[in-house]
C-alpha cells in the first residue's frame, strides 16, 4: 500500500491510499565465503566481527572479515576438534567488534579457550542469560580468566536501545531472522548447518550497525586518546563517568567511592526562589511538590509521589510531570502558519546541564570539585564550538549531556537520586513558569516536551513574547533558542511533523 501526503486549506493532512502490486522477487541464497590461512594472516591488525552460540552438544563461534564479507568459523562438540591456541591468537591479532559481547560472548570465547567442551559451555551460558551472573562470578564459578584483547562492543555505543535484530530493522538489513532452533536441545547435523549460516547473518548485521556508527565511534577514539582512556565500547553516560571520575580524582587526591543509599529512602525537592506561580492551580501545585516524598525504590531508581501523577491545566493546555520530563497532552493537532500568527518553538540550550551548574548539584561521592571541573569542560566546549573544532565540540557535548544520566544510576560512581529530583523536577516547574508567563501574555502554547515549547504567536504579540522569554532568560538563567515553523503536525507530543520556515 502507498499513501500520498497533501495539505488541505485548511492545513491538516490528507492521505489518499492507493494499493499496489509489485511482483515478489525472492533474495538470491547468498554462499558464505570462508577465509584461507593466507587471507587470514594477510589481514593482522584488522577488524574481525564475532557472534557465539551455545547448545548442549554443540558450541560456534563465527568471524566475519570487516569489508571482506569473508567467514571464519570455530566449533566444538562431538567429533570436531577445537584448537584453543589458535583462537587466543585470534583475539590477540585482530580488533573485534560484538554487539552484547563483553557480557556474553567474550566470557564464553575465553572459557572455550580453558575448556573445549559444550555441555561446560552451556551451563555457563545458562548461569549468564537465566541466572543473571555477572562476569566476576562466572569467572569464580569456572575458574577461568578473560584476557585484554582489542574489542568494541556496540551495544552501549548504538543510539537507543534494541535488540541486533531490531537495529537490523531500522537499517533496512536484508535478512532478518530469530534463533532457528530450541537452544536448549541437542542439535543434529543438519541443524548445525543451518545454526552457521544464521551466525553469518547475525555479523552482516553487526557489520551493518557498526558501519553505520562510524561517526560515534571516531569520536570515541579520539576522546580516548585526549584522556587516555578506552572508551569504545561506553554509552555516552559512561564516559561522562569515567573522564569526571579521573578529572576529579586529580583535584581530591582520591577517587570516588559508590555511595551507599539504602531502598526506601525518602527525599523532598527544594524549590528555586525563582518558582513562583500566579494561577491558582500551579500554586497548588508547587505546594504538593513540597511536602512530596521521593522515596528510592528497590531498583535504586526514584518514583514519581502519587500526588504529582496528575494532569495540570493551563488555559487549553495540559500537562503531564514525570521523573522523565514534561509533556503536553496534545493529540491528532494540526497547525499552520499565516501572515497574523506564527508557529515558534522555544528549546532552552543544554537544559539539564545548566540546572547542574546553576544549583551547584555535587554527587555525594564528588563533592565541590564536581562542580569546578564540569564547568570547565563545559567552557572548553564552547570555545571549540567557537571555533569550529567540530570532533573535540562533538565529543566535550557527549561528555556534558552524559553526566546527569548517572545520577539515577545505582551502579554508578555519580548516583545521587537526590540530584535527579532537584534536576528533572526543576526542568519541569521552571517550564511550567514559562507556560504560564505567555499563556498569562495572550501566547498559546500548542505543545510542551522536556527541554521547550512550541506557541502560536499572533503578529500584535511579537514584542510581548521577547519581553516574556527575556523576564524567563533573566530569573532562571537559562537561555533559549528560536525556530519557526511553516506548519505543525502531531499525533502528539512525541510523534511530530514541523516545517521549519525558510528565513527571508
Amino acid at each position: 500500500t502507498e499513501f500520498k501526503m497533501q495539505l488541505t486549506a485548511d492545513g491538516l493532512i490528507s492521505l489518499e491510499k492507493r494499493a499496489t502490486l509489485k511482483p515478489y522477487k525472492p533474495r538470491p541464497f547468498i554462499e558464505r565465503d570462508y577465509l584461507t590461512d593466507e587471507e587470514i594472516l594477510a589481514n593482522v591488525g584488522g577488524t574481525m566481527f564475532l557472534n557465539v552460540e551455545s547448545y548442549p552438544n554443540y558450541f560456534l563461534i563465527t568471524f566475519k572479515l570487516h569489508t571482506a564479507n569473508k567467514f571464519l568459523q570455530l566449533e566444538c562438540g562431538e567429533g570436531r576438534t577445537f584448537n584453543p591456541k589458535f583462537l587466543s591468537w585470534l583475539m590477540h591479532s585482530y580488533k573485534t567488534v560484538g554487539f552484547n559481547s563483553i557480557n556474553y560472548d567474550l566470557l564464553l570465547i575465553w572459557l572455550a579457550y580453558r575448556f573445549q567442551d559444550a555441555s561446560i559451555l552451556k551451563r555457563a551460558t545458562e548461569d549468564i542469560i537465566i541466572g543473571n551472573m555477572r562476569d566476576w562470578e562466572v569467572k569464580k564459578t569456572y575458574k577461568f580468566q578473560t584476557f585484554n584483547t582489542p574489542h568494541v562492543d556496540l551495544i552501549e555505543v548504538a543510539p537507543l536501545k534494541g535488540s541486533l535484530k531490531l537495529y537490523g530493522a531500522r537499517l533496512h538489513t536484508q535478512s532478518i531472522q530469530e534463533q532457528p532452533f530450541d537452544i536448549n536441545q541437542p542439535l543434529s547435523e543438519f541443524e548445525i548447518g543451518e545454526l552457521k549460516k544464521f551466525n553469518c547473518k547475525q555479523l552482516d548485521i553487526t557489520e551493518e550497525l557498526f558501519d553505520f556508527m562510524k561517526e560515534r565511534l571516531d569520536l570515541r577514539e579520539s576522546m580516548g586518546n585526549e584522556y587516555h582512556e578506552n572508551l569504545m565500547s561506553k554509552s555516552d553516560a559512561q564516559i561522562a563517568e569515567v573522564i569526571l571520575a579521573n578529572e576529579i580524582t586529580k583535584l581530591n587526591g582520591k577517587r570516588p567511592a559508590k555511595p551507599n543509599i539504602e531502598p526506601g529512602t525518602a527525599y523532598r525537592y527544594s524549590i528555586p526562589h525563582y518558582i513562583q506561580y500566579q494561577t491558582p492551580e500551579l500554586q497548588k501545585l508547587l505546594e504538593r511538590v513540597r511536602t512530596a516524598k521521593f522515596i528510592v525504590q528497590t531498583s535504586g531508581k526514584i518514583a514519581i509521589p502519587e500526588e504529582l501523577k496528575t494532569t495540570v491545566k493551563i488555559n487549553k493546555g495540559s500537562y503531564k510531570l514525570g521523573i522523565g520530563g514534561l509533556h503536553s497532552s496534545e493529540e491528532t493537532v494540526a497547525y499552520k502558519s499565516t501572515e497574523n500568527i506564527s508557529i515558534v518553538d522555544r528549546d532552552v540550550q543544554s537544559y539539564y546541564p545548566r540546572i547542574v551548574t546553576n544549583l551547584k548539584l555535587c554527587p555525594h561521592s564528588m563533592g565541590p570539585a564536581f562542580i569546578e571541573v564540569y564547568e570547565k569542560i563545559i567552557s572548553t566546549r564552547l570555545d571549540a564550538k567557537k571555533k569550529k573544532q567540530l570532533t573535540r565540540d562533538k565529543g566535550l557535548k557527549i561528555l556534558i549531556n552524559g553526566a546527569g544520566g548517572k545520577f539515577s544510576d545505582f551502579w554508578s560512581l555519580m548516583y545521587s537520586p537526590d540530584l535527579t529530583i532537584q534536576m528533572t523536577v526543576t526542568g519541569q516547574l521552571a517550564l511550567l513558569l514559562f507556560i504560564e508567563l505567555l499563556e498569562l501574555s495572550g501566547i498559546e502554547v500548542i505543545s510542551a516536551n522536556t527541554d521547550g515549547v512550541v506557541m502560536l504567536v499572533k503578529k500584535d504579540k511579537e514584542e510581548t513574547l521577547k519581553q516574556v522569554v527575556n523576564f524567563w532568560e533573566n530569573n532562571t538563567n537559562f537561555i533559549t533558542e528560536e525556530t519557526r515553523y511553516s506548519g505543525y503536525y502531531a499525533r502528539d507530543c512525541n510523534s511530530y511533523i514541523a516545517l521549519i520556515k525558510e528565513q527571508v
